[in-house]
């Protein structure tokens, strides 16, 4: 089975996930700030299929550590976030920073990347939405990356090629 394949079927069971459960993780991600409050983190701006990312964000923002990241083109940048109200619509509906207002930052000054994905197996493959964009990044990152899913997302095993860039660390909730 393809990548196309385990993208639809990932796809459907975020669907399935309870309002509830969708809550109860975010809430307890929340619970990792204080791993993070002295970490440069780049987090991503959750969609409404994944877990709730705001309350972690608007922590480290109001800290002084959330990094989010920008698409132009093929490639991600960087840029330091201290108020996620300013955040604005990408083409593809995807919340990014409005860089009029922020910074862009180095990639060396980042501790913790935040990684979405819409599946993850036990050997922290990841699966993403298709573009490359975050395989392409984490290529040139040296620090820690961690996976954020719904238990629901991890599998087995998934597609996994050359291009593909894994994981340190998985957390599901």
């Amino acid at each position: 089975m393809n990548k196309e394949w385990y993208r639809k079927l990932f796809k459907n069971k975020l669907k399935l996930i309870s309002e509830r459960n969708k809550e109860d993780a975010s809430l307890r991600l929340l619970n990792i700030f204080d791993n993070l409050k002295d970490k440069n983190v780049l987090s991503f701006a959750s969609m409404k299929t994944e877990i709730n990312l705001w309350p972690l964000n608007q922590k480290l923002a109001t800290n002084g550590n959330l990094f989010l990241p920008k698409v132009f083109k093929d490639e991600i940048k960087i840029y330091k976030v201290t108020n996620i109200s300013n955040l604005k619509k990408s083409s593809i509906g995807i919340l990014e920073p409005n860089i009029t207002s922020n910074n862009e930052t180095l990639l060396n000054e980042i501790d913790i990347v935040l990684v979405p994905g819409l599946a993850f197996d036990k050997k922290n493959n990841r699966l993403g939405y298709g573009k490359g964009f975050y395989d392409r990044f984490l290529n040139k990152f040296k620090g820690k990356k961690i996976g954020i899913c719904f238990k629901e997302q991890v599998s087995e095993s998934i597609p996994v090629e050359s291009h593909d860039q894994k994981v340190d660390q998985l957390l599901f909730f």
